[in-house]
């Protein structure tokens, strides 16, 4: 899957401009909504095309694009992300899914002294957070990595630049859930008084690196 969202110069909801492409599965207000200024990053392949996805404090309604179903083996998704405001409990707000509503590889950000704490769970409860403070209002790609097996395990990297292998050690890891089919990833907004602000950009989905 490659996401770019390439839907026009008319700002909206999400799911409205994207013809089909992203469906609601949670909440009725508060959309994730499509804005026409994308995120940018020197040589990853989905810079700078189209807009973004931009979530918000108040927004209520979580939203999926679906891909072919992956019942095992390794996979891998990866995001522009631009973290605007975070609270200090934070929440998950980029996931992959199965069917229903069993979340896989969650990436949860929190704000930690001021500055910006990425954390990962293998499904929607929180495994582990980083203690690398990174920068509000600033690009990062994300990649998160899902192994679909008898003991399932995830990892998160977040990267300034794209590197062309996977790195040795990622930013964090850890084990735990069971093996679902895993065929959509999904935007989030989160627990009221612990959502984050995020701008989103250049998704992309895939089973290697």
């Amino acid at each position: 899957l490659e996401e770019n969202f390439d839907y026009g110069s008319t700002p909206g909801t999400l799911v409205a401009v994207s013809a089909g492409n992203w469906v609601s599965h949670s909440g009725t207000s508060g959309p994730v909504m499509y804005i026409t200024a994308g995120l940018s990053m020197p040589k990853y392949g989905s810079s700078g095309i189209g807009g973004a996805a931009a979530i918000s404090t108040t927004g209520v309604e979580d939203v999926n694009r679906s891909f072919a179903p992956q019942t095992s083996g390794t996979i891998y998704y990866a995001a522009l992300v631009r973290v605007i405001t975070a609270t200090s409990t934070g929440d998950y707000f980029l996931h992959l899914k199965d069917s229903g509503t069993l979340f896989r590889a969650s990436i949860f950000v929190r704000d930690k002294g001021g500055a910006v704490q990425f954390g990962l769970g293998v499904t929607s409860s929180l495994n582990v957070s980083s203690s690398v403070p990174f920068n509000y209002d600033t690009t990062y790609l994300v990649v998160a990595k899902y192994r679909n097996e008898a003991t399932p395990s995830a990892a998160l990297y977040v990267m300034t630049a794209p590197v062309p292998v996977e790195p040795a050690v990622p930013l964090l890891s850890a084990t735990g859930g069971s093996t679902v089919s895993v065929q959509a990833i999904a935007i989030r907004q989160g627990a009221q008084n612990q959502r984050p602000a995020v701008i989103i950009d250049g998704i992309r989905v895939a089973t290697t690196w």
